[in-house]
This record gives C-alpha cells, sequence and structure tokens, in this order.
C-alpha cells in the first residue's frame, strides 16, 4: 500500500494497465444483495473500476468512490471528465469521488448505504474500526462485499505447488516471504477468515467463487 504514497508511483500508469473485473462477479454480487440499491460505497477505489461498473450494473442512485490516495482520487475524477466529455457512461453524474479511509466514514448518513465494497483492499482495512464505522452507516438488510486474489495453484501438481510456495513465502535469501508487506498478505492467504466477525443486527458470511 505505501508504494501509492510513494512520489515516482504513476495512478495514470495503473489505471492503463490494472486489469478489470469479469462481469460475473458484479452479478454473482447483485444476485446476493436482496435490499434497495440506492447508494452503494466502494471502499479503496482506486481509479474507480469498481464504483462505475458495479454502481451502473446496479443501477445505483448514488455512488461514493473512496480512497486514501490523492492521486488515486485525482486519476478517477480525471477519467470521469474524459467519459463525460464522451458521453461513455450516462450515470457518472452519481459519482462522488473522496479521498477518505475506510476507518473514518463520517461524511456518510448513517443507516443510509446499501451496499458497501472494497475490491483487493480490505487486506489493509484496521478492522477494528471499519466493523463499526460499516455498521453505522449500512442500512439494515444491506451488503458488505470484500474480495481479493488468492494464491496460484498448478491443478494436479501439488509438488510443484509446494516449490512455487516455498518460493514466494520463504523466508530466507533465496526467497522471497521477507518482501511481502504484512498484516496484509496473510490476510489475504487466509481468506478474510481472521477478519470475519458477528456484529448485531446483520449476518456476515463468506463465499468464495
Amino acid at each position: 500500500m505505501a508504494t501509492f504514497a510513494q512520489k515516482s508511483f504513476s495512478a495514470t500508469s495503473y489505471a492503463t494497465f490494472r486489469p478489470s473485473y469479469p462481469q460475473k462477479l458484479y452479478t454473482q454480487i447483485l444476485n446476493y444483495h436482496r435490499g434497495p440499491r440506492t447508494t452503494l460505497l466502494d471502499l479503496g477505489c482506486g481509479h474507480g473500476v469498481i464504483s462505475r461498473a458495479l454502481g451502473s450494473a446496479g443501477n445505483f442512485e448514488k455512488i461514493w468512490g473512496t480512497d486514501p490516495s490523492s492521486v488515486m482520487i485525482e486519476e478517477a475524477k480525471t477519467l470521469s471528465n474524459k467519459i463525460n466529455a464522451n458521453n461513455l457512461y450516462n450515470k457518472e453524474a452519481n459519482i462522488e469521488w473522496r479521498q477518505a479511509s475506510a476507518e473514518d466514514l463520517s461524511f456518510v448518513e448513517d443507516g443510509s448505504l446499501d451496499m458497501v465494497v472494497a475490491g483487493q483492499a480490505a487486506h489493509w482495512f484496521d478492522f477494528s474500526r471499519v466493523w463499526g464505522e460499516v455498521y453505522r452507516k449500512l442500512r439494515r438488510g444491506g451488503t458488505v462485499a470484500f474480495w481479493g486474489y488468492k494464491d496460484n495453484l498448478l491443478v494436479d501438481f501439488p509438488d510443484a505447488t509446494n516449490v512455487l510456495d516455498k518460493f514466494c513465502y520463504g523466508m530466507d535469501e533465496r526467497f522471497m516471504g521477507r518482501f511481502w508487506e504484512q498484516p496484509g498478505r496473510e490476510r489475504l492467504r487466509g481468506l478474510y477468515r481472521d477478519q470475519v466477525m458477528q456484529l448485531p443486527g446483520i449476518c456476515l458470511g463468506m463465499w468464495s467463487a
């Protein structure tokens, strides 16, 4: 995460080369959601991939795209201006970009959010603060969807998978383990299991594709 704060980091290059998500991911999230589709909050939105795609697919009336990185928010705004100029997304005006952390949602009215999402960002959250914020801001019956990526597996080749795993996570100088930022990486490897908790009035579950 510290990479985004470096002066050499280019949000424009990041936006150009970062892969997007398959439409079926958004479809699965929307099929799970049973409540209204009034307001969507995208935490750690980056340059706005999810805010635009999920906001459009779900026909949300209001979309918040937030990120702690000012350069990411500026890139999201720049892309919005380009999209508006070319009439490529007729609901772009419904998106509000804001520099904000997931741990402080004071700008959102309590009980006003129908859905809160975070794509490949939640492993950096301080969950001791985030869950309380989300609980206050989410409407009863709302949906929280956090997702990330998992380790590669070489199907039918368990020995090769073990070699790859050791190379990626071994801690001596021959391997890469010491270079991973923590605790984010271990949270991803654990598929957020340690971060899922029960809160009064809502049920948090897990599903995987």
